[in-house]
């Protein structure tokens, strides 16, 4: 309900993994131009986080391996929800209404870097989001 009277533009739910690498899912839209923005801001936040150092989760194993996935590019995946069996999330509710994201960075790190990879992430998508209201 709060969604539906905050009417979001973009939707980031930060989280982290058990594991080093970094990776995100994205949600399909309800719009093509919604769509289209999905993936260019996650191909925005994959290559920044790219050039890093940080290795992108490949898709080949865990969790992002399952058959609720569809890799996108490289660190980032489609989630359909429907199958995933855990119910909708906050990213889920957001896709209702603008591309949203779940953000995953690995636990094994440093707690600073990632912080600055979730901070790396958020900035670069609020970037390209911007652009699509120039």
């Amino acid at each position: 309900d709060l969604m539906a009277v905050i009417k979001p533009g973009l939707v980031m739910d930060l989280h982290e993994h058990d594991g080093e690498d970094y990776w995100m899912s994205a949600r399909h839209q309800r719009t093509d131009e919604d769509e289209s923005w999905e993936i260019k801001i996650s191909t925005a936040v994959a290559n920044a986080v790219a050039e890093t150092g940080t290795t992108l989760h490949d898709g080949a194993e865990g969790y992002a391996a399952s058959e609720h996935f569809e890799e996108l590019g490289p660190g980032v995946f489609w989630l359909n929800a429907s199958v995933r069996g855990q119910g909708l999330n906050l990213a889920d509710y957001g896709a209702q209404h603008c591309p949203s994201f779940t953000v995953e960075t690995g636990l094994q790190g440093p707690l600073a870097a990632r912080v600055a990879m979730q901070k790396l992430t958020v900035q670069t998508a609020v970037s390209v989001f911007e652009q699509r209201y120039a």
